[in-house]
């Protein structure tokens, strides 16, 4: 085991790796995809949340095998063995400005909830730079303690999903799913492309591989996390139509917190989405500490340089301004429904992957011939 810029390489057990996978699938998603889904599909949501995880499973498939081929390097490494220095450094940077949006959006998302639901009048930029100054904190702590901190919370994420489902069942109405079967397949599709989009953020396992102890697991942490991850965010778009039909669903943004504040627990907890909140915070923190780990050591390794911290610390003000530049919460929401689906995804999470794992086995076969 060497030891990289403080962080032990590699530091993480497949179970690790996959509590960090759905952390980041699921905290967001689980909040902010049943909405514009649902827009989309009507009451067929849920089910386009199963055919975008069929397509993410595929996805995850082709990651893990191309980054198992260079177990000991990240995506931002081996795509110059691949493509060349000048080519690999290009698709290194493009992987790396995916990754910068993602961060800079989910910052922004970050603050929304507690704007719209905590009666506290603080400046979301405040908000902003004081969650940026904890990420740059985690960064400097290390991956191991960032892992550490990810299995702890999946252990709330569970029982709060299990109350989730359970809560609302005195006010389930089967008839808001009926017809069950889709009279127009085409826009059940079409929705599954923003749950798809999302849950394809496993992508960041060309980033994570190196860093996993037993090589031989990562395909099943990996694909058992996806898969874990699409069936609660599914489960939840169910249970949202069913409690408060579609109509509500697809025009509330936050329909999860608006799900959570209709149920109720006895009597000391009648406000739940404080609950939610509180796992939101959680959860999207972790997130922001992933990525900002994994953009500090791929602006590294990219830039041929031997420490990462310096480079979190470049990166933080940068990433808090850039959050600012949207004015209004659908400035926010229009870039993963528009941007994100109809580019990032087909041509980052998907096509760059598969491009990357082809020529790398014909150029592994034409060495072994």
């Amino acid at each position: 085991m060497d030891k990289k810029n403080g962080t032990e390489k590699p530091c993480l057990s497949h179970h690790q790796y996959a509590c960090l996978i759905i952390n980041t699938l699921v905290s967001i998603s689980a909040f902010m995809i049943p909405s514009p889904t649902v827009y989309t599909s009507k009451q067929y949501g849920a089910l386009s949340v199963l055919i975008g995880l069929v397509q993410v499973i595929v996805i995850g498939y082709l990651v893990v095998k191309l980054g198992l081929m260079y177990p000991d390097k990240t995506v931002i490494e081996y795509s110059q063995d691949i493509l060349g220095k000048v080519a690999g450094k290009i698709v290194g940077l493009i992987f790396l400005l995916t990754f910068f949006s993602v961060n800079v959006l989910a910052l922004r998302q970050f603050t929304l909830p507690f704007q719209a639901f905590v009666s506290v009048d603080i400046p979301y930029t405040v908000i902003l730079i004081m969650t940026m100054i904890l990420v740059v904190y985690v960064l400097a702590k290390g991956l191991k303690t960032l892992s550490i901190c990810s299995e702890l919370i999946i252990n709330f994420l569970a029982i709060f999903f299990i109350l989730l489902m359970i809560l609302p069942m005195r006010n389930l109405d089967w008839i808001n799913i009926k017809p069950l079967v889709p009279h127009d397949w085409g826009m059940t599709i079409k929705g599954s492309f923003l749950s798809a989009s999302f849950l394809a953020e496993d992508i960041i396992g060309l980033m994570l591989i190196p860093y996993v102890k037993d090589k031989k697991k990562i395909m099943k942490s990996n694909q058992l996390a996806v898969l874990i991850s699409g069936l609660c965010i599914s489960g939840v778009t169910a249970v949202e139509i069913l409690t408060m039909g579609y109509e509500r669903v697809d025009s509330t943004i936050f329909s999860t917190f608006m799900l959570l504040r209709e149920a109720q627990f006895s009597q000391t907890l009648e406000r739940l989405e404080s609950v939610a909140i509180a796992m939101w915070g959680g959860l999207v923190f972790i997130k922001l500490s992933l990525y900002m780990f994994i953009l500090a050591e791929g602006f590294r390794e990219w830039l041929g340089l031997k420490d990462n911290k310096k480079i979190g610390f470049i990166l933080a003000p940068i990433i808090v301004i850039c959050s600012m530049i949207p004015q209004n919460i659908t400035q926010v929401v229009r870039f993963p429904n528009h941007v994100w689906v109809s580019y990032v995804y087909p041509i980052v999470l998907f096509a760059l992957p598969i491009l990357l794992l082809l020529i790398s086995v014909i150029k592994k076969r034409g060495e072994k011939n």
